[in-house]
């Protein structure tokens, strides 16, 4: 999910476009992932959670091969596209697996050693492409990533695929409608997605022109950039190793402030030009301030539904990649309008009143056990 965003402008370059319109391609691999949500979490459902995962990340392997082959923008945007459909059928799913296997008091600190997983990933990812881009080029980093989802998918189907002895039944577009029904029937439905819609718009509609900024600020490279990037998922891991003592000293609600308060400084810090190496720490802070608002947020999706929390979580990532698809188109109006430093002078607002609105809007009131 963050291999690109280091080489957003090699391949501007290779296919002659703007940096801007690349990035977008992040709003196109997002717009994918969130509305192939609503039928793959019914699917998940009715179907098999782990089958569908191994199917999903056979499927991402595929579509990467093809983007890395591919020899226009055109092509190129169709795979990452389909990439994103396929990659949809993975974490949400995951997700609702934990729903299913812990009860709440237990969940939220299950997701956040989850998160030690994926948080690797975007490490990984993120970091590979910024120091391997320059020996094998963009194209060879999308080789690299095809490689490892398939193999993913052929191990997860053998641990965890063919040994499911979940209750199945047939697939009906009847019953999944019924279900959506039940889970927005729920009073605290509706200002959970909103939320989490504004959480995707504003803590991931930066990244796609990180790279790009610290190339006008400071000259970086793309190996620089990926650094920085990956100083997020730093911050996030760090959430993840010290999520149970934050969730026992201040609470659900604790944190989500918390979180908006770090991003709003963060926000603040980045607005001012200097060197790329500055904003190593401040994208650390971006993460663990991320994670204190999201892994509350993604807690309270699976609450929503015991019978259903394949499509409760799949329609709150729908939601969430749905925020994330805007927030590049956003953020370039918001850059063409008020500058780079305007535009992050407003997501720091935003984000203070996400992360102040969020604990009232929800009536969170459960304390840590």
């Amino acid at each position: 999910m963050r291999t690109l965003d280091p080489v957003m402008p090699l391949i501007a370059v290779e296919f002659e476009r703007s940096v801007v319109e690349v990035a977008l391609l992040t709003t196109w691999f997002t717009f994918f992932y969130a509305f192939g949500q609503p039928i793959l979490g019914p699917i998940g459902d009715a179907f098999s959670k782990p089958r569908l995962i191994s199917l999903a990340l056979v499927a991402m392997s595929a579509t990467t091969a093809v983007a890395a082959a591919a020899g226009s923008f055109g092509l190129f945007s169709v795979a990452r596209g389909l990439t994103g459909i396929a990659a949809g059928g993975v974490i949400p799913l995951v997700i609702a697996m934990i729903g299913d296997r812990f009860p709440y008091e237990q969940r939220q600190v299950a997701l956040a050693r989850f998160m030690v997983a994926t948080l690797t990933g975007q490490i990984m990812g993120g970091l590979a492409s910024g120091v391997l881009s320059p020996l094998i080029g963009w194209r060879g980093v999308l080789s690299v990533i095809a490689a490892i989802a398939g193999v993913s998918g052929i191990v997860f189907y053998l641990a965890m695929g063919r040994r499911d002895v979940s209750k199945r039944r047939p697939f009906s577009i009847g019953q999944a409608i019924a279900n959506y029904r039940d889970i927005l029937a729920n009073p605290r439905a509706l200002p959970l997605y909103l939320l989490v819609a504004c959480e995707g718009a504003l803590a991931f509609g930066f990244f796609p022109y990180v790279a790009a900024i610290l190339l006008a600020r400071d000259g970086a490279t793309s190996v620089e950039a990926g650094i920085v990037i990956t100083g997020y998922a730093i911050g996030g891991m760090i959430f993840a190793f010290s999520a149970k003592w934050i969730l026992k000293s201040l609470g659900e609600k604790g944190m989500i402030r918390l979180g908006g308060v770090i991003l709003c400084l963060c926000f603040l810090l980045f607005s001012i030009p200097a060197p790329w190496w500055t904003a190593l720490p401040i994208f650390m802070m971006i993460g663990f301030g991320v994670y204190n608002i999201h892994n509350n947020l993604q807690t309270q999706a699976t609450t929503l539904s015991e019978t259903a929390r394949g499509s409760s979580v799949a329609l709150f990532a729908c939601l969430l990649f749905a925020g994330s698809a805007c927030g590049p188109p956003l953020v370039g109006l918001l850059m063409r309008l008020a500058g780079e430093s305007g535009a992050l002078l407003l997501y720091a607002a935003g984000v203070l009143a996400l992360g102040l609105s969020a604990p009232r809007l929800l009536k969170l009131d459960r304390k840590a056990n």
